[in-house]
């Protein structure tokens, strides 16, 4: 008897916990919202980069619900902090798993993150899109990995490709951000400009949100180069751009993507007068970019970056997938191949067979206080 009234305890404790679960399934898939899940660093010293691209994302699902949503259901952001850490992004991206069930995560964090959670996206078939993550390796990250952010291994090497062929530079030092990214970013531009019969004079990492740069400075300069290619984040970079000039160092300062931003001129001021860029987006000739700005600036009173465009064009791109596949992760895969000249508000873009982003980089100058197009 008691055995009888156990098995059927037991029974009911089953039936319960799938029931629990088949409500939340719905829920999720078939109630009054769609959830767009997003793992992204809003806490760290690169903070920042995070809330550009949340600032895009949720942008992009105004927009979204205010055309009809998807399928006729409003769009919601769900967002998990990365923290700027590797293994606290993996918990907020196992998390999001678990609760959600979802068959596509956002990953606006640091390459690093991206790169521990790609394994796990793999596994589960379930895509991880960045719209922000830029290391080498992530080209090899899986079948289910993508990014709408080109990878720097291109910037590098296109900007060491001007660097000599444009500028007939010989002497460049490298100062690179200390992070997964970093040798991809100097094998890219050391190859590039070696093979065009450049010199790497001197290599230099430097670890972000460092308040003091004197002596990566003077190590750079102590190798006399006639240029400086900084690749980091844009704070560290125009901070380290304003002490050498307080130093005495005023090379030709070289960049990528990451220093499109007004942060440049409220830290560097006029030391950055001169500084050429590769970058994927910004044109201001282009009329999607331009009345998307404006909008971006009269709703968070800046100019949108490279991240801001890229989570807003992350966003579209996805909601149309889900609108035509649904919850199923491997038709939004094979969606995400077939996404090719794409004119989204950060320009152009293609989908590679790497999941990589086909975009095609212009060089930027700044002149007095703004982004130009180099002629």
């Amino acid at each position: 008897m008691k055995k009888k009234i156990f098995l059927w305890i037991g029974s009911i404790v089953i039936l319960v916990a799938i029931g629990l679960v088949l409500l939340h399934y719905r829920s999720s898939t078939s109630g009054k919202e769609v959830t767009l899940p997003v793992v992204a660093d809003l806490t760290g010293p690169i903070a920042i980069y995070g809330q550009w691209a949340i600032d895009g994302l949720n942008m992009s699902v105004e927009d979204i619900n205010s055309a009809g949503g998807i399928n006729g259901k409003k769009v919601k952001l769900i967002v998990e902090d990365g923290q700027s850490d590797p293994q606290k992004g993996v918990n907020a991206f196992r998390k999001l798993l678990s609760t959600l069930k979802p068959r596509v995560i956002v990953v606006a964090t640091n390459s690093s993150t991206a790169m521990a959670c790609a394994p796990i996206s793999n596994k589960k078939n379930v895509v991880l899109f960045s719209p922000i993550s830029s290391s080498p390796s992530i080209t090899h990250a899986g079948d289910f990995v993508f990014r709408n952010r080109v990878s720097g291994y291109y910037e590098a090497k296109e900007m060491a490709e001007y660097a000599a062929k444009l500028l007939k530079l010989k002497k460049v030092a490298l100062v690179i951000i200390n992070n997964e990214a970093a040798q991809g970013y100097i094998d890219a531009f050391t190859k590039t400009f070696e093979a065009l019969g450049g010199k790497i004079t001197k290599t230099v990492l430097i670890n972000p949100g460092e308040t003091d740069y004197r002596t990566p400075i003077i190590q750079a300069k102590s190798s006399n180069p006639e240029a400086v290619f900084l690749a980091t984040i844009v704070k560290d970079a125009a901070l380290f751009i304003r002490q050498s000039a307080e130093l005495g160092f005023k090379p030709q300062w070289l960049s990528m993507t990451t220093i499109q931003n007004e942060d440049l001129f409220k830290i560097a001021g006029e030391a950055a007068e001169g500084l050429l860029f590769v970058a994927e987006g910004g044109d201001e000739s282009d009329s999607v970019f331009r009345e998307f700005a404006q909008r971006f600036k009269k709703k968070f009173g800046y100019k949108p970056t490279m991240n801001a465009l890229n989570g807003y064009d992350a966003g579209k791109i996805l909601s149309q997938l889900v609108a035509k596949y649904g919850n199923n992760g491997e038709k939004i895969k094979d969606g995400l191949y077939q996404v090719q000249s794409y004119h989204g508000v950060g320009g152009i873009l293609s989908f590679d067979k790497n999941g990589d982003a086909n975009k095609p980089l212009k060089l930027f100058i700044v002149q007095k206080g703004r982004f130009a197009l180099y002629k």
